[in-house]
C-alpha cells in the first residue's frame, strides 16, 4: 500500500479563444478557453501506469501496473475562472513477482480530486499545476501554423525534508487543422522535458528527477473548448543519500510510464 501511494503521488488540461474558424489560414491565433458563460465541460479520462520501485540499492525492483477510468470536468464559474476535477475514478492495480508473474488484481475507487481557479489562458490564479499543464498546455503567445512556443514547467521533488524543483518546458508546435471524432480542430504536438535539477551543495549524495514525453492535443476552433489529448510520459526519480544507517531512508529509485487519454463528451449549460 505504501508503494502504491508513492506511485500515485509521483504520477498523480487549452482551446482556441478565437471564435472564427481559421482553417487554412497562416494568421497567428491567440489560444484560450472560452469562459464567457458558466458551464460544465465534461470529458472521459483514462490513465495507465507501469511503474518500477527499488527501495534497496542491491535488491530487485518491484513492478506494478495500474489503470483507471473516470470523468474529468471543467466547471466554468461566474468569476470567469474554472475548477478542474477528476471524479468516479476507478483504479485497478496488479503487482508482479520477481519472475514477472502477476498477482491478484485489486480495485479501488479514488475520491474526487479538484484543482481550483484556472484562467482562460490555462494558467492558475494562485498556483501552478504541472500535470494539468502537461495535459492541457496553451501557447503563451500568438502563433500560426508550423510555429512553436516553449511553456516553462516545474516539477516538485521532495528529498529528505527538502523541497527541490526540477525545471524544464513543453515545446508546443502548431501542426495543422484537422478533425477528431468528426469535429474540426487545431492539432498541436508537444515535447515534454522537465529534467534540469540543481542540487544544493549542502545535500550529499546523488539525486535525479526527470519527466519526459510527448503529447498530441486537439482544440475545437469554433466552440472554444478542448476536444481531447493523448499524452505519454516517463517519470524518473532517484534518491541516494549514501547513508548506511538502516533507519535512514537512504535510497529510493522509481520509474513509471504514464499514458493519458482525454476525450470530450458534452457541455452542460
Amino acid at each position: 500500500m505504501k508503494k502504491t501511494l508513492i506511485a500515485l503521488s509521483m504520477i498523480f488540461m487549452v482551446a482556441c479563444g478565437n471564435r472564427t474558424n481559421k482553417q487554412g489560414s497562416d494568421e497567428e491565433v491567440n489560444f484560450s478557453w472560452d469562459f464567457s458563460q458558466p458551464k460544465n465541460i465534461i470529458y472521459s479520462y483514462t490513465q495507465e501506469v507501469e511503474a518500477d520501485f527499488k527501495m534497496d540499492k542491491e535488491g530487485a525492483s518491484d513492478k506494478t501496473k495500474m489503470w483507471g477510468d473516470g470523468q474529468l470536468k471543467v466547471q466554468v464559474k461566474d468569476s470567469k475562472l474554472a475548477d478542474l476535477s477528476i471524479s468516479d475514478f476507478e483504479i485497478k492495480m496488479v503487482s508482479f513477482g520477481k519472475d514477472d508473474t502477476p498477482g491478484d488484481t485489486t480495485t479501488q475507487t479514488s475520491g474526487i480530486s479538484v484543482v481550483q481557479d484556472m484562467n482562460a489562458d490555462g494558467s492558475f490564479a494562485a498556483h501552478s499545476d504541472v500535470i494539468f499543464n502537461m495535459l492541457f498546455p496553451l501557447p503563451k503567445k500568438n502563433i500560426g501554423l508550423n510555429d512553436t512556443d516553449e511553456i516553462p514547467l516545474q516539477m516538485p521533488f521532495n528529498v529528505s525534508g527538502s523541497r527541490l524543483v526540477s525545471k524544464g518546458q513543453i515545446t508546443l508546435s502548431f501542426l495543422k487543422y484537422g478533425e477528431l471524432d468528426g469535429r474540426s480542430c487545431a492539432i498541436f504536438k508537444g515535447e515534454i522535458d522537465i529534467s534540469k535539477l540543481d542540487i544544493p551543495e549542502e545535500l550529499n549524495g546523488e539525486y535525479r528527477s526527470s519527466t519526459t514525453g510527448t503529447g498530441t492535443y486537439y482544440f475545437d476552433v469554433d466552440n472554444g473548448y478542448y476536444l481531447g489529448s493523448d499524452v505519454e510520459m516517463i517519470m524518473y526519480n532517484l534518491i541516494d543519500t549514501g547513508s548506511e544507517d538502516e533507519y535512514d531512508f537512504g535510497f529510493g529509485e522509481t520509474s513509471s510510464k504514464n499514458i493519458f487519454k482525454i476525450r470530450f463528451q458534452e457541455v452542460e449549460e
